[in-house]
């Protein structure tokens, strides 16, 4: 079977093979009609080919073995060679928009011919075709430069198609509009860049977990025999496709720890087997079974219900020994006035259970769920 690196560069080098195809298709039609869009269009396929070559360096550089000063791996290489391809890609941008800026300026006559406006039109096709399979190639691989690469591209027959309208009224009407397409493509190739580096950006910062992973990895936990819930989901990511996470699970105060071992190494074992994440598993215990309890939880609830701010209750356990209730919230990350509303929460409860303390842990909203989860 072909390791997801060797599939990443074998389809980097079918791009920058179809990709230097169009340059110099598209160079000798731009150097003999003077038309300052198609070499433009061709300088953009340029930069897509960079970019490829720059995706087949840096996924060699990620596969690298940990060691003991990078224990986590180098698959986070994959962000930086992101970067670098924004960066080549806006900076072609704004050298063909300086281009088409003094094109503006200083207009020349352009020469189309019906040759070049059958091979830019071809030259559309094969650019969507690639675009479509870079791009598909990048999600099946989860590939985050291949899924750009792909993109972009897709944007690039886009563009080309202006290019050959362009084309067409040079040579059937006369009406020249080079130089301004050029601006405009420019500007694309610009965008692209820009959307890139943001992208890419977000991801070393550190984006939300995608909700839909998230919620099947919980849903996945709960359904295991003597686990009540699944909070505190954290993932953390070390390149496309290496995860480290830890999560709580909810189980029965009654549980041995025989049997919670148990238990946590079989989790911990499929969710490596089915997500390829290794995870840390923490335990809360849980004795809502108890009716008092469970009524004192129902009555908690109520109250939480009120409030539009929060997000998640879990955790929730009754000390009767030492007369302690404790239970954790996540409140939406806009709320200003947490202090104040977790006092306001326990002075309600407290009406009713005036025998308890209340603590409130506030938990970041990684991960959240509601306050009452469910799975299909």
């Amino acid at each position: 079977m072909v390791s997801r690196s060797r599939q990443i560069i074998n389809v980097s080098f079918i791009s920058i093979f179809t990709n230097i195809i169009l340059v110099a298709v598209k160079v000798t039609i731009g150097f003999f009609t003077n038309s300052l869009a198609v070499m433009l269009d061709a300088l953009n396929n340029l930069s897509d080919s960079l970019s490829s070559l720059v995706t087949i360096v840096g996924t060699k550089l990620a596969t690298r073995a940990p060691d003991k000063k990078h224990p986590y791996g180098y698959g986070r290489i994959e962000y930086i060679t992101a970067i670098v391809i924004g960066a080549i890609i806006f900076l072609a941008g704004a050298t063909a928009l300086k281009e088409s800026i003094a094109k503006i300026i200083t207009p020349e006559e352009t020469n189309y011919n019906i040759t070049a406006i059958v091979i830019i039109s071809i030259g559309i096709v094969v650019k969507y075709g690639l675009g479509r399979f870079v791009k598909n190639s990048g999600e099946e691989l989860g590939s985050q430069a291949l899924i750009a690469s792909g993109t972009e591209a897709l944007f690039d027959s886009v563009l080309a198609i202006g290019t050959l309208f362009c084309a067409i009224l040079s040579f059937f009407w006369n009406i020249t509009i080079d130089a301004f397409l050029g601006a405009v493509i420019a500007l694309g190739i610009m965008k692209s860049g820009f959307d890139r580096l943001k992208e890419t950006l977000d991801n070393i910062i550190g984006v939300r977990a995608d909700e839909a992973l998230t919620s099947k990895i919980k849903c996945h936990i709960r359904r295991y025999q003597g686990v009540v819930g699944a909070y505190d989901l954290i993932l953390h990511n070390y390149g496309p496709t290496e995860i480290i996470g830890s999560v709580h699970i909810e189980v029965p105060d009654d549980m041995t720890a025989r049997e919670i071992h148990r238990l946590t190494r079989s989790i911990k074992a499929d969710i490596m087997r089915d997500f390829s994440i290794e995870m840390t598993i923490g335990v809360y215990a849980a004795n809502d079974s108890e009716p008092y309890v469970a009524k004192l939880k129902a009555d908690l609830l109520r109250i939480l219900h009120s409030y539009q701010e929060i997000l998640e209750f879990h955790a929730f356990y009754v000390d009767k020994e030492l007369k302690q209730v404790t239970f954790d919230l996540i409140f939406d990350f806009e709320t200003k006035n947490v202090e104040s509303l977790k006092e306001e929460i326990i002075q309600r409860i407290k009406k009713d259970y005036s025998e308890f303390e209340f603590s409130i842990v506030v938990d970041p909203d990684f991960s959240s769920t509601g306050l009452v989860a469910a799975c299909a």
